[in-house]
């Protein structure tokens, strides 16, 4: 016999990249409660190496040159003034001569299911009574929302769907950086959760920038807390030196899957009694 779940939607949470509510901010922190995550902090080592950038060349009609840092200036530019400009600097870089990064503006919507990048349930987290029993997993509420920028793992010929992404590009600009960076990880981090929720394909990491002085990248790992009886996961902020190093910090996180049972849906036979 199958004993049924009645799910219970305690919180729900829609982040877009220009929401910045003093609501969304509690119900982040009761989403971060309910996925028994600690408040993420950016590191305070800084990552300065380049990696796999130094193999990458930059290519503009022709010409190709040594890859170098993307340079912006904000002076008298919004937001979304930098985003053509930096999808087409990744566009034009190359390794042995291929195309490396497909990056895509999404921040309106743009090639997006719906207009959402991420549209998916919260579950509690798998763990087990004293007796190791499993805990029966209750739907606790949504997440909702999209990024900036996205860079695909190949060329998106129709819309652009989660488990196509090496990773995402969240972008602020550097006085939003400076005076509210605890707002801006939430929106990063609310994606992270978002993108990883239930997903067994890939668990795409956010790039957050201002592209002069702040580079983080941000990503779920298992929490070294984590054990059989109560699995437990982290969002780590770390913070980076240039974006070279963002990008190749992005690139080695992208290559890892270890959001399978993040909030993954009970299945019929945990259910059999």
């Amino acid at each position: 016999m199958i004993r049924e779940a009645i799910p219970t939607v305690v919180v729900g949470i829609n982040i877009s990249p220009s929401e910045d509510s003093e609501k969304n901010a509690v119900l982040f922190d009761k989403l971060l409660d309910l996925l028994c995550i600690d408040t993420p902090i950016p590191t305070t080592d800084v990552f300065n190496d380049i990696g796999i950038c130094s193999a990458m060349t930059y290519e503009d009609i022709g010409n190709i040159s040594v890859l170098r840092d993307f340079v912006w200036n904000w002076r008298g530019k919004n937001e979304g003034d930098s985003y053509t400009p930096f999808c087409t600097y990744l566009n034009n870089i190359t390794k042995d001569g291929v195309q490396e990064f497909y990056c895509y503006v999404v921040s309106n919507g743009q090639r997006l299911n719906d207009a959402f990048l991420f549209d998916h349930d919260i579950i509690t987290l798998r763990s087990m009574d004293p007796l190791g029993n499993k805990k029966q997993l209750v739907y606790r509420g949504h997440v909702r929302g999209r990024t900036d920028l996205v860079v695909t793992r190949y060329e998106a010929l129709g819309n652009i769907s989660r488990h196509m992404l090496r990773f995402v590009i969240e972008v602020k600009t550097a006085e939003e950086m400076r005076t509210k960076l605890s707002n801006c990880i939430r929106a990063a981090a609310t994606q992270v959760i978002g993108l990883c929720v239930d997903n067994c394909n890939n668990s795409p990491c956010v790039i957050l920038t201002d592209f002069t002085s702040s580079f983080y990248v941000l990503y779920l790992c298992i929490s070294q807390h984590s054990s059989p009886a109560q699995l437990k996961y982290d969002i780590v902020v770390q913070t980076c030196g240039s974006i070279l190093s963002v990008l190749n910090k992005a690139c080695e996180m992208s290559l890892f899957c270890i959001s399978h049972d993040f909030c993954r849906p009970t299945t019929p036979e945990e259910y059999l009694v």
